[in-house]
């Protein structure tokens, strides 16, 4: 469920990166089809994407819907929807650069996404983004270190929850009851802080 956006992500990096306008103008058809099937397939006008497979809905023994495939995403997934974020902007920035008016207000859209998106994932209690909410309303989160780097990443946090989840990654005891989210593997952070079963 996250092609679609990395797609629009790709393109936009590419011609970010070497100016090439005629590749926007040749992709920019399917860069459109890409962003309409977020917006009405999967509901994305609301807000928040959602998995469109009945198989795709996050609950324990469902079908993951991203490239973590071993961990319960699906439906209403916080990683998913931090890429659709992302994608809007790229989407809006593209079209100026084609001198386009879209008939999605895609600033608009992203700050109803990131509403949503923070009232939907961030687990107060906790400090961090959790990795999905399934199609029953349970709320699934095993420590994703992956989901809140990239929101950070994206903007879709402040400062304050910023300061909070790296508080988590930094302080908090792992599944081996140890602070060690760093320090167990040299090349990057664990995935996730909570074991999986």
């Amino acid at each position: 469920s996250d092609t679609n956006a990395r797609f629009i992500l790709a393109c936009w990096r590419y011609w970010r990166w070497t100016g090439d306008k005629q590749f926007l103008k040749a992709v920019s058809r399917r860069l459109r089809d890409a962003m309409r099937f977020q917006l009405n397939q999967m509901d994305g006008k609301s807000g928040l994407i959602a998995s469109v497979s009945k198989d795709v809905q996050g609950r324990l023994g469902d079908q993951s819907d991203n490239y973590w495939d071993i961990l319960p995403f699906g439906h209403l997934d916080a990683y998913n929807n931090t890429v659709f974020y992302a994608s809007l902007g790229a989407m809006a920035e593209m079209d100026k650069a084609l001198g386009r008016k879209s008939d999605v207000d895609y600033d608009a859209l992203a700050k109803k996404v990131k509403s949503r998106y923070n009232a939907t994932f961030w687990d107060k209690a906790k400090g961090r983004y959790i990795g999905c909410v399934d199609a029953n309303g349970v709320r699934h989160d095993y420590g994703f270190t992956f989901v809140n780097i990239e929101a950070l990443y994206y903007g879709l946090g402040d400062a304050a929850k910023a300061k909070r989840i790296y508080h988590w990654m930094e302080t908090e005891p792992t599944s081996s009851g140890k602070p060690d989210t760093y320090a167990k593997f040299v090349f990057a952070p664990r995935a996730t802080t909570i074991h999986n079963p």
